[in-house]
């Protein structure tokens, strides 16, 4: 595994990255909705956990579940909790096709405005829905020591044709109190001091190569460019899979996306370095 033998597919690799930065520069300068932090996330998920829960004691058998995109939510953040929240019933399924989220978006308004309901619960079984939930978020902000989140929620079951949930949802998350349910088992990761996911993650780097010898002398005994490159893009790409697991899987703004950047040569250099060493014993 020489330096020369590695120089065509390294150059892709740096056109890669610069096409990362390049990337992560247009996002950063383009207008972004305000990201919820991590107290904040935490109220909306026990928003929706009351929500999941109150609709368990109405809804017992099968069901088809859509969830429209709630209105004041320009980050999906209510939505997408909302889905998770549904989706841990195992009698329950919801409905992820793009084209019937094109449908539950048109009818936000009119469920929200109680409008044209007719035609809203007859286009509801046309696609397969059995409930459409749909809502509209009035707040969420930090409160002296945790946060609050509040939500209109409306659930209409299109079967019998009646309202099972008509109501404001609001809660408070403090220090300590654990939502129902957790969206990503990433958030479990942030909740470490930084410096000690960073020791796990510089701990995880340093020994990948090392405890794992065969896969460069695989690579060895295949005497090609393409074979010492994937050992070493597979090394790097789990670095930095692990790196993305201890920051939660949250990179925000041009700071963030240049970290990475830098871990990605970091981890590179020294994944080539041990390669190297052990190639040549």
């Amino acid at each position: 595994m020489k330096l020369s033998s590695l120089m065509v597919p390294a150059k892709l690799l740096f056109v890669a990255i610069f096409a990362y930065v390049v990337w992560q520069a247009w996002i950063f300068f383009r207008p972004r909705p305000r990201e919820y932090v991590e107290a904040e996330l935490g109220a909306i998920q026990m928003v929706c956990g009351d929500v999941a829960d109150a609709l368990a004691q109405a809804v017992s058998n099968k069901t088809v579940f859509g969830v429209a995109h709630f209105a004041n939510d320009p980050s999906d953040a209510f939505t997408r909790t909302m889905k998770a929240a549904l989706g841990m019933n195992p009698e329950w399924q919801v409905i992820e096709q793009s084209v019937i989220q094109k449908f539950l978006t048109d009818i936000t308004k009119a469920v929200t405005d109680a409008t044209s309901l007719e035609e809203v619960v007859g286009a509801g079984r046309r696609v397969g829905i059995d409930v459409i939930v749909v809502g509209r978020v009035v707040s969420v902000e930090e409160t002296g020591i945790g946060a609050r989140a509040e939500a209109q929620v409306h659930v209409y079951d299109a079967r019998p044709g009646q309202w099972l949930l008509q109501k404001t949802v609001s809660q408070e998350w403090e220090p300590g109190v654990e939502p129902k349910f957790e969206v990503a088992p990433a958030r479990k990761a942030r909740k470490l001091h930084v410096i000690w996911r960073f020791l796990m993650w510089a701990g995880f780097v340093v020994l990948l190569p090392l405890a794992t010898p065969f896969v460069t002398h695989w690579a060895v005994e295949r005497k090609t460019n393409w074979a010492s490159f994937g050992a070493l893009a597979a090394y790097t790409a789990a670095d930095v899979l692990v790196a993305l697991l201890c920051s939660g899987f949250r990179l925000i703004g041009m700071a963030h996306g240049l970290g990475l950047v830098g871990a990605l040569l970091v981890c590179a250099a020294y994944n080539y370095y041990v390669c190297e060493r052990i190639a040549a014993r």
